[in-house]
């Protein structure tokens, strides 16, 4: 898949996708064909090697581990440590930590051709994640989800942002579910490709 094979509806793309196959191989559509087998991120295990391993088993999406958006984008070094991947490794989304835009920006417009998406993780629950205000603690910075959702469907401006990719955020479920609802409701203006929960 080259870049320009790139769908900012990624999730419908593959469905499609997945469709014609099982269309192909058994002229009829099948409960298989209608559900994604998504690989979620998995700290230190959804690297290259187990993602490919997913994908010899079926699944059709494969998320990276999660990345810090900030030294993603600043050092050459942590790039080429944090992701590797290869042509077989599509569809790819790549998770980002960040705690300001123009650092998901700037990681993503770097990522433009390598993956199909990029999520921003507003899951992580882990103390150092809520002490570097990245993760969960985001939940509760829907100003800031706005503006970077809008930002990144507008190709990011100065920094490029990831322009012709997936846009998605996985997001921790508030105590009061209420919360949640709102805070999807809130983005609606500039709608993300997907949300993970």
């Amino acid at each position: 898949m080259s870049s320009s094979d790139h769908s900012s509806d990624l999730v419908g793309r593959l469905l499609r996708e997945k469709r014609a196959r099982a269309r192909a191989r058994a002229a009829g559509e099948d409960e298989e064909s209608q559900q994604l087998l998504v690989c979620a991120p998995m700290v230190r295990y959804s690297k290259l090697a187990f993602r490919l391993l997913c994908r010899r088993w079926g699944c059709d999406l494969c998320y990276s581990p999660m990345i810090l958006a900030d030294a993603f984008a600043a050092s050459a070094r942590a790039r080429d440590s944090e992701l590797t991947t290869s042509p077989s490794d599509r569809p790819l989304v790549v998770q980002l930590a960040a705690g300001r835009a123009e650092d998901f920006l700037g990681a993503a417009a770097l990522l433009r051709g390598h993956c199909d998406g990029a999520d921003l993780n507003c899951g992580c629950p882990q103390r150092w994640a809520w002490r570097e205000g990245v993760g969960a603690c985001l939940i509760h910075r829907p100003e800031f989800l706005r503006d970077l959702v809008r930002r990144a469907k507008r190709g990011g401006g100065a920094e490029g942002g990831g322009e012709g990719m997936a846009t998605s955020v996985k997001i921790r479920v508030h105590e009061d579910g209420r919360e949640t609802v709102e805070l999807c409701r809130q983005g609606s203006e500039h709608p993300l490709e997907f949300a993970t929960f």
